[in-house]
């Protein structure tokens, strides 16, 4: 895997993974495609993942603003993002 620092493989996976709005609440099951097993390291235990742009989806569900995060640091943080 690409950016490997000590046992955090980084990782990019772009595309668009969410299929439509989630609900405030609602849980979703996200698959990221671009990740093999075999590029999974054998007893890997869990795997995070950070989302770098989001949008925000108005009440008609038609029009969204984008938010950008600019500060993530996935090869410098501990498991759970940073405290």
């Amino acid at each position: 895997m690409k950016g490997t620092s000590g046992s955090h493989p980084h990782q990019g996976c772009g595309g668009n993974i969410f299929e439509g709005v989630v609900k405030p609440k609602e849980k979703i099951v996200v698959t990221f495609s671009c990740v093999k097993k075999d590029q999974v390291p054998e007893g890997t235990g869990a795997i995070e993942a950070e989302i770098p742009v989001v949008g925000l989806a108005d009440s008609t569900e038609k029009k969204s603003d984008l938010w950008k995060n600019d500060d993530l640091v996935p090869d410098q943080r501990k498991k759970g993002g940073l405290k």
